[in-house]
């Protein structure tokens, strides 16, 4: 799956690299699916 940066940018400050957003968006999802029961 591949999410174009543009679209990815209104969720983030404008400082924020590409590899921070990464970082966070992984983050995000480990959350989501420990809490979904999908480690």
């Amino acid at each position: 799956v591949q999410i174009p940066a543009k679209k990815l940018k209104q969720y983030f400050p404008e400082t924020y690299t590409k590899t921070q957003m990464e970082e966070i968006i992984f983050k995000l999802l480990a959350s989501w699916a420990e809490r979904e029961g999908k480690e």
